[in-house]
């Protein structure tokens, strides 16, 4: 279960705003895969 395209517009801008316009989010965890559902939004925030 991915999250919506309205989710990821706004982890791209929490990002920009905590990190900076040059930071990236990936995303892991159980929202990967597209057959599960639930879960937290895991994210590792690359600021390089």
């Amino acid at each position: 279960m991915r999250p919506a395209p309205q989710e990821r517009r706004l982890i791209r801008e929490a990002v920009a705003q905590c990190f900076g316009p040059s930071a990236r989010a990936w995303l892991s965890g159980s929202r990967t895969d597209d057959n599960a559902r639930g879960g937290d939004i895991d994210l590792l925030i690359d600021c390089g």
